[in-house]
């Protein structure tokens, strides 16, 4: 088991602490083609050429281009602020408390980002957040490679996106999941790649701060 890193954006942090998140869409950092012959081909090899559909992606999510396998955990990097600033060490070593907020929990009656610096508080990136200061882990409980275009509207809801306008929309939830990827990832939509297909469960969330 491994546990790495993986950001998500403030609406999607969320979606899974309110629990309608249970998967997650990536992109691979290798482009990914299917064979006519059957079988994947990424980084110019072939992957289970000669097996059936179902053996052939086992071994396909269990090779070293998957990014995470079944039983890996996910913490969960987000937008989040810190009292003190310093991201390099933990509360432990630094012998003293961290103060963290995290943006995705902040109501916003309680003043704009500008309030917040005044305070003594700095909206970090979530690229910046440090292992110690996450506060949502994912357990991986399936991986498997799919077309982005594939989705459903059944898995666009576990996505965690809210049904698009009007919602008389055929598929209200798959059309706010192509605007959101395209937001994310723009002009990759309408190419259609391969991409991981992440489903996990939420393991440790924490919806406190970390004092």
């Amino acid at each position: 088991m491994k546990s790495i890193p993986m950001i998500f954006n403030t609406e999607m942090v969320q979606a899974l602490l309110s629990g309608n998140k249970t998967v997650t869409r990536r992109p691979s950092k290798k482009e990914i083609t299917y064979s006519k012959n059957g079988g994947f081909i990424c980084d110019g090899y072939m992957h289970g050429i000669g097996f059936t559909h179902e053996e052939t992606m086992r071994n396909f999510t269990s090779s070293k281009y998957a990014p995470v396998k079944v039983g890996d955990e996910i913490y969960v990097r987000e937008t989040f602020a810190s009292l003190d600033h310093n991201l390099t060490n933990s509360t432990h070593l630094l012998g003293k408390v961290h103060e963290v907020r995290y943006k995705a929990s902040e109501n916003e009656a309680l003043g704009n980002e500008s309030d917040w610096e005044v305070r003594g508080y700095k909206w970090h990136p979530s690229i910046h957040m440090p292992k110690w200061a996450s506060r949502i882990t994912l357990k991986v409980t399936d991986v498997r490679v799919e077309r982005v275009q594939d989705i459903t509207e059944e898995q666009s809801i576990k996505e965690g996106v809210y049904p698009a306008f009007p919602s008389s929309l055929v598929m209200p939830h798959r059309t706010s999941f192509m605007d959101l990827w395209d937001d994310i990832y723009p002009f990759t939509w309408c190419h259609n790649p391969y991409v991981w297909v992440i489903a996990f469960e939420v393991i440790k969330p924490n919806t406190e701060s970390v004092n």
